[in-house]
């Protein structure tokens, strides 16, 4: 509850300045170009009893382009009875709102659903005057009282009735996001009336609205047709005023296409500037942007030189300004003005920077302010070779005094300025009085571009068909998004010919397993159906590898489970509708390989233990259970199906039904050697022995394709397995031991002519790090396997 505790000392720091309509009965930002009709909705609040003084229940509008804790609107609700409120308020016609409730006070007290999880927001879609009826379960000072229920449903195209991923589904502030089959589940809801909105996060279709009623212990099912939009082309044309002609203008706004990421990320934003698109030029001065969307999305957006606060536009009295529109069913210019960008009287600070010169060039900096915490990072502007700069015009009169740091790439807190490196760092402190700052990098943390050595090891060729790749590293944040491109560009060019894409959901409640994409740890369907095309376009080959995350660790989750029969029978339902999404994904984008199995899942198998050793009471029908898993995914794809195995967990212990698979994926974490200064004789003679005593019978058992994944840190102790030893932590970092691991693994299997593939685990796509992680981008092992890929894929020696 930390960051939630933040995110209101936030709200009680901005209320006072960002939100001027507060306690109005009128709110909807400016439209330039259209007249909006404006309808009454009336907020009905049913909420504990006793938990309230008379008149202190808050109704709050959210801003989610300037940050949901940044910019609301609070509205006093009227007291009907003890446990009703209410208020009416007048509303744009067509917009799609997000709210939430509050206690007010000194310290506003949020709401949270059953599970004393915060409320991040609810929906409202306005279509018509209407009564939106709501139960606050909880307070932050007042945990639920009563029992739950919950809602099971599917989302389906109104006219070819196909299932519609992605689409985020919204009940009393729950959200779930539906699978592959249109379903989704909000489980541990209050009883009583909940407003349900289906809603696309790229305007795709048209909002869904309707009530629910949820009973005690019961499920309401809720079928929802959605209606897809009429694609047209919106072209935002914007006149600013002259002074600001050198500056890139960013267009955020609410939906994905404008850099919205639908999580929380730092200082309480959402919508994220190194995902906003950049508006083109005109001859005469003006600015002008064109997004394909579908008609009756309701867009809420600005015009920034930063991102939805930082630089954001401001109207004609200095106030963070948020414009409206509802997509009409025609290609439609839309002609806007910027009154300013800067608060009058208040001077901007400019920032300029030199960097270090063997800086990548293809890199770009960021800066990172922290007026209360840190917030997300903003790309500067690259002025000449090594040179950046960026000008903070507003709102300098709210934060006061801050700090600030330089990254690369947006990745602060690893690829840092080496003088302010690491999540806890304060930054630089602000030079009193002075508003043109010249700061100089003499090294990026976790950065020492190494001059390439020619390694000249002997290479046996195996032709193109023999895989050699690289597995991203499944810990995903939506800033990777701009980097995907240029990271595969990068991995096509050191020779691999094939990636492995992580795309991942998170698990939750350990008591009552629900997982669920989670926007915060793994991309969306079409993000990752846009990697696959991206990867695609430049002749890489495709393997999707799905992975599960969990809301704590592995182990705790684990733990915390009751594990009975019935909990066992609902975990392997959730897996299945989670592997069947990617399935289904891989079937239609045309993916050729889906890897199945990983660490999270080796408690349900046959026999399976947990990441401690002890038995996970894995039921005895497990084999049947798994069995009929795979027995539907070749209903759904019809590819390659590959089971990874690791050494030395699951290895060890292969599960029963391996004959059902068409491919192995082995992979290594795991000691290799006892030595703590290893040879590349003794890491030789390491692999080798465990290849040919634990590999080498599988093949000849199954006689299925076998490829060999690496996943070794560039630290002291790695090939000890000290990333998994609760007892060995891994020692100082150290580049060329990972390669030296790397250089003995490739020998070995490249000598195992049984043997069809390599892949290096673990890339970081973002930036190149030397760093003691086990991603091999921009380390030695990388310049390796550039050597050894090209000519493992040559056809003569």
């Amino acid at each position: 509850m930390f960051r939630h505790r933040a995110i209101i000392l936030l709200i009680i720091l901005l209320l006072p300045v960002l939100s001027s309509c507060s306690n109005t009965n009128a709110i909807s930002p400016a439209i330039n170009s259209y007249d909006t009709l404006r309808v009454k909705v009336l907020f009905l609040v049913e909420v504990p009893s006793v938990s309230v003084s008379p008149g202190s229940v808050e109704l709050l509008i959210l801003d989610e382009v300037t940050g949901l804790a940044l910019n609301p609107t609070s509205i006093k609700m009227q007291k009907r009875d003890d446990t009703h409120f209410s208020v009416e308020i007048e509303i744009n016609l067509g917009s799609v709102i997000k709210y939430r409730y509050v206690k007010s006070g000194v310290i506003p007290i949020m709401e949270v659903g059953t599970d004393d999880e915060y409320i991040r927001y609810r929906m409202a879609v306005v279509d018509t005057p209407m009564t939106i009826y709501d139960t606050v379960p909880a307070w932050e000072d007042f945990s639920y009282q009563g029992d739950t229920g919950k809602i099971d449903g599917s989302v389906v195209d109104i006219i070819t009735n196909v299932p519609v991923p992605n689409v985020m589904v919204n009940a009393a502030g729950r959200t779930s996001i539906t699978a592959s089959d249109g379903s989704f589940t909000l489980n541990g809801l209050p009883s009583g009336t909940h407003n349900l909105v289906a809603y696309t996060m790229d305007g795709s279709y048209l909002p869904f609205q309707q009530g629910a009623r949820v009973e005690t212990g019961l499920t309401t099912p809720a079928e929802i047709k959605v209606t897809p939009g009429q694609l047209v082309n919106i072209t935002f044309l914007l006149n600013a005023p002259s002074e600001y002609s050198g500056f890139p203008v960013r267009l955020a706004g609410n939906i994905i296409q404008l850099g919205n990421t639908f999580t929380d990320l730092a200082g309480g934003i959402s919508v994220t500037a190194a995902r906003m698109p950049i508006m083109a030029g005109l001859e005469d001065g003006r600015r002008y942007l064109t997004i394909s969307v579908s008609s009756g999305t309701y867009i809420e957006y600005k015009y920034t030189l930063g991102d939805g606060f930082w630089n954001s536009e401001l109207d004609e009295h200095g106030n963070i300004k948020l414009r409206g529109l509802v997509v009409p069913n025609v290609d439609t210019i839309i002609q806007d003005e910027v009154a300013s960008w800067v608060q009058e009287g208040i001077t901007p600070i400019h920032f300029d920077v030199q960097v270090p010169e063997d800086t990548p060039s293809n890199d770009r900096v960021s800066i990172q302010f922290n007026p209360f915490g840190w917030m997300e990072p903003i790309p500067m502007w690259l002025q000449a070779d090594h040179h950046w700069s960026f000008t903070l015009f507003n709102p300098l009169s709210l934060v006061g005094n801050f700090t600030y740091r330089y990254c690369r790439n947006e990745q602060c807190g690893s690829a840092d300025d080496a003088a302010t490196a690491g999540f806890s760092s304060t930054g630089r402190a602000l030079p009193g009085g002075a508003n043109n700052i010249q700061d100089l990098i003499t090294t990026w943390q976790s950065y020492n571009p190494l001059v390439s050595l020619p390694y000249n090891d002997p290479v046996l060729p195996y032709g193109s068909d023999y895989l050699t790749g690289i597995e991203l590293s499944p810990f995903y944040h939506p800033d990777w998004s701009p980097y995907m491109k240029s990271a595969m560009d990068e991995i096509k060019s050191n020779g691999a010919n094939t990636i492995i894409l992580t795309p991942a959901w998170t698990c939750k409640n350990p008591e009552y397993p629900e997982c669920n994409l989670s926007l915060d740890n793994g991309p969306t369907w079409q993000e990752t159906y846009a990697q696959i095309w991206q990867a695609k376009q430049i002749g890489l080959n495709v393997i999707l590898f799905p992975a599960i995350r969990f809301d704590q660790s592995e182990l705790d989750w684990w733990l915390a489970a009751p594990r009975t029969h019935e909990w066992w029978q609902l975990w392997y339902s959730e897996y299945e509708r989670f592997i069947m999404h990617y399935a289904d994904l891989a079937q239609q984008s045309g993916v050729n390989y889906l890897i199945i199995g990983g660490a999270w899942i080796r408690p349900s198998l046959p026999g399976g233990s947990l990441q401690d050793g002890s038995d996970a009471q894995s039921p005895a029908d497990s084999i049947v259970n798994w069995t009929n898993i795979i027995g539907s995914l070749r209903l759904h794809y019809s590819g390659t199906l590959i089971w990874e195995m690791n050494y030395p967990g699951s290895l060890l212990n292969p599960p029963p039904f391996l004959n059902l698979l068409d491919t192995f994926y082995i992979t290594f974490d795991g000691a290799i050697t006892t030595s703590a200064a290893p040879s590349i004789t003794e890491l030789q003679d390491g692999f080798a022995g465990i290849i040919d005593s634990t590999i080498h019978p599988l093949m000849e058992l199954y006689n299925k394709p076998i490829y060999i994944g690496i996943n070794y840190p560039s630290a002291e102790g790695s090939a000890s397995g000290c990333m998994l030893s609760n007892d060995f932590i891994c020692g100082a970092g150290n580049l060329y031991i990972q390669t030296d691991i790397y250089r003995a693994a490739l020998t070995v299997v490249n000598y195992r002519d049984w043997l069809d593939g390599f892949i290096s685990q673990g890339y970081y796509p973002p930036a190149r790090l030397t760093d003691d992680s086990s991603s091999v981008h921009g380390k030695p092992t990388q310049w390796l396997l550039g050597e050894w890929y090209p000519l493992i894929n040559s056809s003569t020696p």
